[in-house]
C-alpha cells in the first residue's frame, strides 16, 4: 500500500470516529439533562474529548500527507505523533477530572433517579464504545498508525466508564458505589494517557521502534552476497513510518560503481519486506581482514601439490584453501559434478563453488557467463600463475597473480 493511501485510510476511519463520537456525546448530553443525571453529563462531556481527539489524529494525518520539501525533507510524519501527544495530553486532563468528580461523589453520596432510558443509553453506549476501540486498535495496528491507536485507546476508556454508570444505575441503592468505582476507572484511564502521550514523546524524540524491526533488517542486510558484517543499525519512527541507516562492512574490494549496487540491492530488499520503512541508508566500509577461501581448478586430489587444470568448468576437482595472510591454514577437495555437462558447464561451477562462500577463485580460463556471476557475488578472480597448487598460492600470497577484469576469450 502507497504510503499516501495509508494516511488516508486512517484520515477517513478518524472522520467516521468524530461522528461516532459526536452521536454519543449528543445523546447521553441530552438524556442526562433531562434526567438530571450529574455522571451521565460528566459521561457526555468526556465523549466530547473523543471529538477533540479523532480531530486532532484527523488534522495529524491531514499534515503528515503533505509530500517533503526544502524545510522539511524528511517529510511531515511527525504531525502524526505530535497529534497523539495531544490525544495522550486530553486523556489524561479528562482522567484527572473524573478521579476529582469520582473522590467527591464518594464523600457526598447522592441519589439520583436514572430512569429506563438512561439505562438503555448507557448501554449502547458501552458497546459502541467498545466496538470502535477494537476497530480503532486494528486498523492502527495494520496502518501502523500511532494515533489511530491513541484513540483506540481512549474509546476504551468509555466502555469502561459506561460500565460504570451501568453498574450505578442497576445498583444505585448502595452507598459509595458510584464514587468508589469511579475512582477505579479514572487511574485506569489516567494509566492510558499517559502510556500514550509517552510513546508519542518517544517518538518525537526519535526512538528505536522495536528491537523487532532491527533483528529484521540485520537479517536481511546480511542475507546479501559479499557483505560481510552489519553495524550501527539506527531506526526512528516518524508517524507511522521508519528512517533508518546502517554500516555495512564489505570484505572484497569493490568500485564505487559495484558498492552503489550493493547498497541499492539491500535498501530495495529492505523496503520490500518491512512495508513502514519509508527510507533507508546504506553506508558501505571495507571489511578488513587477512582470511580468505580460495578456489582453484585441479587435475588430482594430491593435496597443495595437485595439479592445476586451466578449464575451469571442466576441472575433475576444485580444492578449497583457507588462508590467513600469508599463512595456509587448511584445504579439502570437492568433485566437480558437471565436469561432462554439454552446455554451460562453466556457470553450474560458478554456482557450485559459489556454495562454499569463496572470496578468490584462480584460474586460466573463464568465460563470459561464469565470470560475470562470480562478479555479480563479489568473489575476485585471478589469473594462474603455476602449475601446482602449491606454486599458485605462494603468488597470490606475494601479489604476483593478474586480477581479471573482463572475462578471457574462451568461454567454458
Amino acid at each position: 500500500m502507497e504510503r499516501n493511501e495509508i494516511l488516508k485510510k486512517g484520515e477517513r476511519i478518524s472522520i467516521l470516529s468524530s461522528f461516532v463520537s459526536f452521536f454519543l456525546a449528543l445523546i447521553k448530553g441530552i438524556v442526562g439533562f433531562l434526567s438530571g443525571s450529574v455522571v451521565l453529563i460528566a459521561d457526555a462531556l468526556e465523549s466530547a474529548t473523543d471529538i477533540a481527539s479523532s480531530f486532532a489524529s484527523f488534522f495529524g494525518l491531514k499534515i503528515a500527507q503533505k509530500k517533503p520539501d526544502e524545510k522539511f525533507p524528511y517529510g511531515y510524519y511527525k504531525a502524526e505523533s505530535i497529534a497523539s501527544l495531544f490525544i495522550g495530553g486530553l486523556i489524561v486532563y479528562a482522567a484527572i477530572n473524573l478521579l476529582i468528580s469520582s473522590y467527591e461523589r464518594l464523600i457526598s453520596p447522592t441519589k439520583t433517579d436514572y430512569g429506563f432510558v438512561a439505562f438503555v443509553v448507557v448501554a449502547l453506549s458501552a458497546v459502541i464504545s467498545l466496538i470502535i476501540s477494537l476497530y480503532l486498535k486494528k486498523k492502527g495496528n495494520e496502518l501502523n498508525i500511532q494515533s489511530l491507536i491513541a484513540s483506540g485507546k481512549d474509546r476504551l476508556k468509555d466502555f469502561f466508564v459506561s460500565i460504570i454508570i451501568f453498574v450505578v444505575i442497576y445498583f444505585k441503592n448502595i452507598p459509595y458505589i458510584e464514587g468508589g468505582l469511579s475512582i477505579i476507572i479514572s487511574i485506569i484511564v489516567l494509566r492510558m494517557g499517559v502510556i500514550t502521550a509517552k510513546d508519542a514523546i518517544f517518538a518525537l524524540m526519535d526512538v528505536c521502534p522495536s528491537n523487532e524491526t532491527e533483528r529484521k533488517i540485520k537479517k536481511i542486510i546480511v542475507s546479501i552476497n559479499g557483505v560481510e558484517d552489519v553495524k550501527h543499525i539506527r531506526l526512528r519512527a516518524a508517524g507511522p513510518f521508519i528512517f533508518g541507516d546502517a554500516h555495512v562492512k564489505i570484505r572484497k574490494f569493490v568500485d564505487v560503481e559495484r558498492a552503489h549496487e550493493v547498497s541499492d540491492k539491500i535498501e530495495e530488499k529492505i523496503q520490500k519486506n518491512i512495508n513502514e520503512v519509508e527510507s533507508f541508508t546504506i553506508h558501505i566500509e571495507p571489511f578488513k581482514t587477512e582470511k580468505q577461501k580460495i578456489v582453484i581448478p585441479v587435475k588430482n586430489k594430491k593435496g597443495l601439490e595437485s595439479e592445476v587444470i586451466n578449464h575451469f568448468g571442466r576441472a575433475e576437482h576444485f580444492i578449497f584453501v583457507d588462508v590467513n595472510g600469508k599463512n595456509t591454514v587448511s584445504h579439502y577437495f570437492k568433485k566437480n559434478p558437471f565436469k561432462n555437462k554439454n552446455i554451460r558447464a562453466g556457470l553450474s561451477a560458478a554456482r557450485f563453488v559459489l556454495k562454499e562462500n569463496i572470496d578468490v577463485l584462480i584460474t586460466q580460463e573463464m568465460g563470459e557467463i561464469s565470470f560475470h556471476t562470480l562478479r555479480d557475488n563479489l568473489v575476485e578472480v585471478y589469473k594462474t600463475k603455476g602449475k601446482k597448487v602449491k606454486t599458485v598460492l605462494n603468488n597470490f600470497k606475494e601479489k604476483r597473480l593478474e586480477k581479471l577484469k573482463i572475462p578471457t576469450r574462451r568461454k567454458k
